[in-house]
C-alpha cells in the first residue's frame, strides 16, 4: 500500500508522461534485482531484453523540437 502511495505522489509532484514511464521500467530492473537478492542468473537474452527496453524508454525520452513547432500552430482550444 505504501508504495503506491508514494507512486501516486511522485506522478502528482512530477509528470504524468515520466511518472508512467517510470512504472513501465519496473520489468527490466527486475532481473537484477532477482539476480540481487534471490542469486538468479542473467542470461543474453535477458540483458538484450532489458537492453532493449531501456532503450525504447530513452527513445521515449527524447524531445523532438518538431512536435513543439507544431503544438504552437494547433489553437489553444484544440488542445487537450
Amino acid at each position: 500500500m505504501k508504495p503506491r502511495f508514494c507512486w501516486f505522489k511522485a506522478m502528482k509532484c512530477g509528470s504524468t508522461f515520466l511518472g508512467s514511464l517510470t512504472y513501465f521500467i519496473k520489468p527490466a530492473l527486475s532481473p537484477f534485482f532477482a539476480w540481487l537478492f534471490l542469486g538468479e542468473a542473467i542470461t543474453g537474452r535477458i540483458v538484450l531484453g532489458v537492453a532493449l527496453m531501456l532503450f525504447g524508454a530513452l527513445l521515449s525520452l527524447k524531445k523532438v523540437p518538431a512536435e513543439k513547432e507544431n503544438m504552437k500552430a494547433i489553437p489553444a482550444k484544440v488542445r487537450l
